[in-house]
């Protein structure tokens, strides 16, 4: 996605890209373009630097759809599901389908760990989510797996990787250099 500070900025995107229509009329009418949306806060890794709590209470799945529906009223036309790990809710799909019916686009937030199954992998794919942004947290297992406080995550990334660009799926691998 693209983040403006400045509602001004958007001239800078031009009238004639359809992105920098939508984003200019968003910040006239000044309307959040992009949502996002903690599906839970279950997660199958444990970073130690991990800011969710680890209690389990969440939305339920009819609260979630009022939610989408509240956002999409607001102008929302980008929505991103994170969590935790948005993977791990037993409807995430079903999820992900009203987003899609209701005419939102989809973005995945995810630690793709799940996604190292092709079975896992082929699902996310046919729901053709616009991107899927994922973390790399440490360039080798031993860093990797340190940080995630699970061991094997790593290969299980790697895995979900090569999943993902097998499949076309657009992905965005984010990380914090120190």
């Amino acid at each position: 996605g693209v983040f403006m500070s400045d509602p001004q900025d958007t001239r800078k995107l031009g009238y004639g890209n359809p992105l920098g229509r939508l984003m200019h009329i968003a910040s006239e009418k000044l309307e959040p373009p992009i949502g996002m949306i903690e599906l839970t806060f279950a997660c199958n890794l444990d970073c130690e630097f991990c800011y969710n709590s680890k209690v389990l209470n969440q939305l339920s799945f009819v609260e979630l759809c009022d939610a989408m529906d509240q956002m999409k009223a607001l102008g929302v036309f980008k929505m991103t599901f994170t969590g935790g790990e948005a993977l791990v809710r037993k409807d995430f799909f079903e999820l992900a389908q009203y987003g899609q019916k209701i005419g939102l686009g989809l973005i995945l937030y995810s630690n793709v760990i799940l996604l190292a199954r092709e079975e896992m992998a082929d699902k996310v794919a046919a729901l053709n989510f616009s991107v899927v942004e994922t973390s790399l947290h440490g360039a080798s297992a031993e860093t990797f797996d340190k940080l995630s406080r699970v061991p094997g995550s790593w290969d299980k990334f790697v895995k979900a990787l090569k999943n993902m660009k097998a499949r076309g799926i657009r992905s965005v691998l984010k990380a914090t250099v120190t």
